[in-house]
């Protein structure tokens, strides 16, 4: 009996599969080629039947009435049933499936929703400002402007989509168009209001950064320059800024216009003299004026604590009442806050470090740029900071001026924020920068006094050592180093310095001293009792004097000697200095709770005391 196109085809499918599984062929043979084109033309023969069901005329062919068990007719009338209408291959293929959109809040594998799309923020439309002279109404500038008869505001009409009324009484006109020129309709307006009003133009402003820049790049060649490449106008474009950078570079921040800024951004880069130089749009962060935090601002600020009177910079009061606290003589400050100088406080060419002799006068002033130099007492002092932004050639030079200066004195002092890097004294690696520090002060009879491998400058999770502290090596033995975690207002870390002066300790006690203004003449009458005399004058002397030491101290009050060194902080009260404890506190509680569940409340805690 012939078998049917569907039984030949699973009969060759078996025989491949037992071929391979067998490993009985390793390679396609011609008896497999074979049996491979007749399953093809079996394909094709049941894709030309389509699947139809037998008809009433075939049942009677087969002599049944398809109720026998063995009849193909019942076999397909039951597979009718029990599984749906098939379509042929084309249908499929010209049939689309209609798009699944994703369910809203849908969550990923891990349990979380998946991140939003960040949507382009809306640029702001262009307005007009007109403000009326003295003695003229909101509303007699509106009908100056838009109830004229003559038809010369038609064309600024035309791209005027909404007018209002500003809170201080002006005028507001937006424009409609994004290609309306807002500077072309302001001249018009000024010559046509003329000196009936004045007429101002607030567009839309992108901040653009330009770096790459050469040393000697100016303003006017970068707004040239940009002018030359986009077509557009000089008064589009702002140089809001123009720093150094890294290896003798410059970067620029401009603000430009939306839609000239886009065209800028879209190359990527624009030669300014002989430099290409790279160009991205710097977006500005939010800053709070009431918490002070960043991310929003003062109409929608949540916090409790309202810090609008605070000062941000208050690094130099903190470091006034430590000095006064710690009984500190000298400070040698990188980066200062204070840049006015008087008797006490000098600072370098730079203003970038300073040398602060509280109630002292330094001597021998000697101000380079990066470092500064003074003689307090008998110490030879420096402070520095060399910023990251100079070259290695510009750090080496300053080195080898403060090696330079220092070779020949004793009993020197060198500290500051170097931005130097040396395996040595705790970093991770060492740079070109760590190299060349020490290979120059290797020339010199000085030592490092960083113990410990603590961190002197942290910012968000990370740190360096970077604040060095050398002495002459006289000093070095009776020198002790220590790291400081009083809060600072700042990202380093106070280093304090404690050097034994050998001279003062030698010397005996001065004598006491008392307030003459407490004297009891009659109880010092009494207490006075002067020996007699013994024939050594030495000896007499010696308890004249004890007798009337003791005669003082029984009718007079002792008077401290008063040093301006540490004059009071007149506004740090006790509640300052029970919050900076608290600060401190909870400083201490976030720092060692990383890693733990309790982390974030923490790091709350922390910045609601700070």
């Amino acid at each position: 009996m012939p078998l049917t196109p569907i039984d030949e085809m699973g009969a060759i499918l078996e025989d491949l599969l037992a071929k391979v599984n067998d490993q009985k062929v390793r390679s396609i043979n011609q008896v497999m080629k074979n049996s491979f084109a007749r399953l093809k033309e079996l394909q094709e023969l049941l894709r030309d039947q389509n699947f139809s069901l037998p008809s009433q005329e075939g049942r009677a062919r087969c002599g049944c009435s398809g109720e026998a068990p063995g009849c193909s007719s019942t076999r397909v009338e039951e597979a009718t049933q029990t599984s749906p209408e098939r379509a042929s291959f084309s249908q499929v293929a010209r049939t689309k499936r209609p798009r699944e959109l994703p369910p809203p809040n849908r969550a990923n594998q891990n349990g979380k929703k998946d991140p939003k799309i960040s949507q382009p923020k809306k640029s702001r439309p262009d307005v007009l400002i007109i403000t009326g002279n003295a003695g003229s109404s909101y509303s007699d500038v509106l009908k100056l402007v838009t109830r004229r008869q003559d038809g010369k505001l038609n064309d600024v009409s035309q791209n005027v989509k909404k007018i209002r009324r500003t809170a201080k009484g002006d005028l507001l006109l937006e424009l409609a168009a994004k290609d309306a020129n807002a500077l072309k309709m302001r001249q018009t307006l000024s010559q046509v209001l003329g000196e009936a009003a004045s007429v101002r133009a607030v567009s839309g402003e992108t901040t653009i950064e330009i770096r790459d820049l050469d040393d000697l790049t100016t303003k006017d060649e970068i707004v040239a320059a940009i002018k030359a490449r986009t077509s557009g106008q000089e008064e589009a474009i702002r140089v809001k800024s123009l720093r150094p950078g890294f290896s003798g570079t410059q970067v620029a921040f401009l603000g430009v216009e939306p839609s000239l800024a886009s065209k800028i951004l879209s190359e990527g880069r624009i030669r300014i003299g002989w430099t290409m130089c790279r160009v991205r749009e710097r977006s500005a962060q939010r800053r709070c004026f009431r918490c002070l935090s960043f991310g929003h601002i003062a109409a929608y600020c949540k916090e409790r604590t309202d810090r609008s009177n605070w000062c941000l910079r208050c690094a130099h009061s903190l470091l006034e009442q430590v000095l006064r606290e710690k009984r500190a003589d000298i400070a040698l400050i990188s980066e200062p806050y204070k840049k006015v100088e008087t008797q006490s406080y000098i600072l370098d060419s730079s203003k970038t470090a300073a040398i602060w002799a509280p109630g002292r006068q330094p001597e021998s002033i000697q101000p380079r740029v990066g470092f500064v130099r003074a003689k307090v007492g008998a110490f030879w002092l420096y402070s520095c900071y060399l910023p990251p932004r100079l070259t290695l050639q510009q750090f080496t030079h300053t080195i080898d001026e403060i090696a330079q200066d220092a070779r020949h004195r004793s009993q020197v002092v060198i500290a500051g924020d170097f931005n130097a890097w040396v395996e040595d004294w705790g970093s991770s690696r060492t740079n070109a920068r760590g190299r060349t520090l020490q290979e120059t002060f290797a020339t010199l009879d000085v030592a490092l006094l960083n113990t410990g491998s603590q961190n002197t400058f942290s910012k968000a999770g990370y740190g360096s050592i970077v604040d060095l502290t050398f002495c002459s090596s006289g000093l070095f033995r009776r020198t002790t180093w220590s790291l400081r975690d009083d809060y600072t207002a700042s990202d380093h870390k106070y280093i304090v310095c404690d050097i034994e002066d050998r001279e003062q300790a030698s010397t005996a006690a001065k004598p006491p001293r008392f307030n003459p203004a407490t004297l009891q003449p009659l109880k010092f009458a009494q207490e006075l009792r002067i020996p007699d005399p013994s024939g050594d004058v030495e000896c007499d002397v010696h308890n004249t004097m004890a007798a009337v030491l003791q005669a003082c101290r029984a009718s007079m009050r002792s008077s401290r000697g008063h040093s301006r060194h540490h004059e009071p902080v007149p506004w740090w009260p006790p509640e300052i200095a029970h919050a900076r404890r608290e600060c401190l506190r909870t400083r201490r509680l976030h720092q060692r709770a990383r890693g733990r569940p309790d982390f974030e409340q923490k790091r709350e805690d922390f910045a609601a005391k700070r």
